[in-house]
């Protein structure tokens, strides 16, 4: 019992002198200075305040101190006095040894976002609405007292004519000297202003008044809208480079008196839009660009109405080349978005130039050579890294195929040898163009190639049936085996679409026979049918090979449905044949047999190569049979008829077979029985 006395003193003892030590810590960091007594056992160091003290001397300094500003006549001075630091609690909040709760989150409420809105349309409008307005109200006011000045004979035309210059002058002076300062925007509304002034002076001195000759008053609209455009282009504005540029572009419209020549016109165009193209080379501006392929649009719709009734075929062909030059060049000297922007609204509007002007009194010999260059110039259009399917329809198919158009449109005759050949000349830059592929739109290419191929075989045909058939189902055969090597699914859908021309072609052929009089596939509409469907059954099996994964079940079910393509054409062509063959009699007898046949074999073949598709069909095929048999054999013959119930029975039987016996069941053995289960502990 003593010594378990003595140890518990012990204890105390070394817990006394481990809390002293730590009070004596706690005084230290607060900086107060340690104080001692004489203790009654031994003198060890007073502890002047416990930790709970600690705590509460610190809160009562927080609170003492003076969160606001002291109101007037409060305190000695009335000075307003510091706010609380902020990191007194967090002083507290040490001292008892945890971490600061996180602070609270200010939460702002706000009704709704509408003057958000409210205040974007408010600057929107009072930035740019109120220039326009002020731009409109100014030239209507000068307008207005200078037709006050004319009518009451106070200003003679030239008088009118240097003011507008001398008011345009200062407004321009005016515009400079603020966009130099601290508002910009406003300098460049006055400069755009000013170059307004100056058109309206320039269609007043020229086609109003007649004072000065058109070429001065357009090169002085010109010239004034040359120099604003660059200087936007040396300060990298791209607004303001927009309104020199615009301005530059509508100065003929401006100073025209009505007239015009189409040559003329496009050439100030070409050396405007060409000296715009070039200096956006070294911008990344992206509304520009549109600028120039507005106006290439604009000067080739005004050229080609103003060429229209021209005999020349240079002039008929100024409006197309005037595009297709200036797409050439956006292809040369731009790239990325810009290059695009541009080259193919720029060969868009080519083609429609030349089309709209193809029609005319006399041959275009520059036709087929514009076609040409229309063709290469479509190759180099776009760019790898920006393609997409609007641009590979663009300059894959659609610019080639009607820039081949153009071409055949221009030969004296197109049937036979010229329009196949020509056909055949740009397939063949199609084709290169898929080969080298510098577009990245190899398939495109590929379609287009194959499609003109096809057209230079119709051509090559001239409306003879037989031998388009006959071409066809090679060019057909030519597909198959292209697209087996190739793996390009353009191919194969070019094919298809020429096939399906010859399978119409053909299937008219055999309905033109007499009925009941033809031997069955001994006739030419049997070797053009026959031909078109083996055609049709290998490029659908080719076709569906490489077609792109789309997932197990999808990918299997349109794999299956392209195979079945060609077959239908195979069974259709077969059905026909024998459909008016003979007799009433027997070609009913016949299509109830080749509807069974077909069915049954179908099915067969859908269980063995696990195609659902196919032997959902032969079951159609089937109870086809059978209804047909039941609507027709009535009218037959007793021995046709008994033929036609006892096949279609038979059939009908081996239906039912095929599915009691070869059906895949899933999920179960065939024979044999799911062991039961032997419980948690079976092995």
């Amino acid at each position: 019992m003593d010594d378990r006395i003595q140890r518990l003193q012990e204890t105390a003892a070394r817990l006394s002198h481990e809390l002293g030590q730590l009070r004596q810590e706690i005084a230290d960091l607060r900086g107060d200075a340690p104080t001692t007594s004489t203790a009654a056992a031994g003198g060890s160091p007073s502890v002047p305040e416990s930790r709970v003290d600690a705590m509460n001397a610190a809160f009562v300094r927080q609170s003492a101190e003076p969160t606001s500003t002291a109101p007037a006549g409060a305190g000695a001075t009335g000075a307003p006095t510091s706010p609380r630091p902020a990191s007194s609690w967090g002083d507290v909040f040490k001292t008892l040894g945890v971490q600061p709760p996180p602070a609270p989150t200010v939460r702002t409420w706000r009704a709704n976002s509408s003057p958000i809105t409210r205040q974007s349309l408010e600057d929107l409008i009072g930035r740019y609405g109120t220039i326009a307005l002020a731009s409109l109200t100014i030239l209507m006011g000068i307008g207005a007292l200078i037709g006050w000045a004319v009518r009451n004979g106070y200003i003679g035309p030239a008088a009118r004519v240097a003011l507008g210059l001398a008011l345009a002058a200062i407004t321009a002076f005016f515009g400079w000297r603020v966009r130099k300062g601290d508002s910009p925007r406003y300098g460049n509304a006055l400069l755009a202003l000013a170059l307004a002034i100056v058109h309206v002076v320039a269609w007043g001195a020229g086609p109003r008044l007649h004072l000065i000759s058109t070429p001065a008053v357009l090169a002085l609209a010109a010239l004034s809208a040359a120099a604003l455009a660059a200087l936007a282009w040396h300060d990298g504005d791209q607004t303001l480079f927009n309104v020199g540029f615009g301005g530059a572009l509508l100065a003929p419209f401006v100073t025209s008196d009505g007239g015009g020549h189409a040559v003329m016109l496009l050439s100030y165009g070409f050396v405007v839009l060409g000296a715009g193209i070039a200096s956006l080379g070294q911008r990344s501006w992206t509304r520009a660009p549109w600028v120039a392929s507005l106006g290439i649009v604009v000067y080739a719709a005004s050229g080609a109405s103003l060429a229209q009734g021209s005999d020349a075929w240079a002039v008929r062909s100024a409006a197309g080349a005037f595009a297709l030059g200036l797409g050439a060049l956006s292809s040369v000297l731009l790239d990325g978005t810009k290059r695009m922007a541009i080259s193919y609204p720029a060969l868009v509007t080519a083609f429609g130039a030349m089309a709209f002007v193809a029609n005319g009194r006399t041959t275009n010999v520059a036709q087929y050579p514009f076609a040409l260059s229309l063709a290469i110039a479509a190759r180099f259009a776009g760019e790898t890294a920006l393609r997409g399917l609007r641009t590979a329809a663009l300059g894959a198919v659609l610019l080639p195929a009607g820039a081949a158009a153009l071409a055949i449109g221009s030969l004296d005759r197109v049937m036979g040898m010229p329009g196949a050949a020509t056909a055949l000349l740009f397939a063949a830059l199609s084709a290169a163009a898929a080969w080298q592929n510098v577009t990245g739109d190899r398939r495109y290419h590929a379609f287009t190639a194959t499609a003109l191929v096809g057209l230079g075989i119709a051509l090559f045909a001239d409306e003879h049936q037989l031998l388009f058939c006959l071409l066809m189902a090679a060019f057909g055969l030519g597909c198959a085996l292209a697209t087996r090597r190739l793996r390009l699914g353009g191919i194969a859908l070019a094919g298809s679409l020429w096939l399906a021309g010859a399978t119409v072609v053909a299937f008219s052929m055999l309905d033109a026979r007499a009925e009941y009089t033809y031997r069955p596939f001994l006739t030419t509409a049997s070797a053009a049918a026959g031909a078109v469907s083996v055609a049709w059954v290998l490029l659908s099996f080719h076709a569906a090979r490489n077609l792109p994964e789309r997932g197990r079940t999808s990918g299997e079910l349109v794999r299956s449905l392209v195979r079945l393509l060609g077959g239908l054409v195979a069974f259709f062509w077969i059905r026909q044949e024998l459909a008016r063959a003979v007799s009433p009699d027997v070609s009913a007898f016949l299509v109830v047999a080749w509807y069974a046949v077909s069915g049954v074999a179908s099915i067969f073949l859908g269980h063995a190569r696990g195609l659902p598709v196919l032997r959902q069909l032969g079951l159609g095929l089937s109870v086809l049979a059978a209804l047909t048999t039941i609507a027709q054999a009535s009218g037959l013959a007793i021995g046709w008829r008994v033929g036609s119930y006892l096949l279609a029975g038979v059939f009908l039987l081996g239906v039912a077979y095929s599915y009691r016996v070869t059906r895949p069941i899933r999920g179960e053995q065939r024979g044999e029985e799911e062991p039961a289960s032997a419980g948690p502990g079976a092995p």
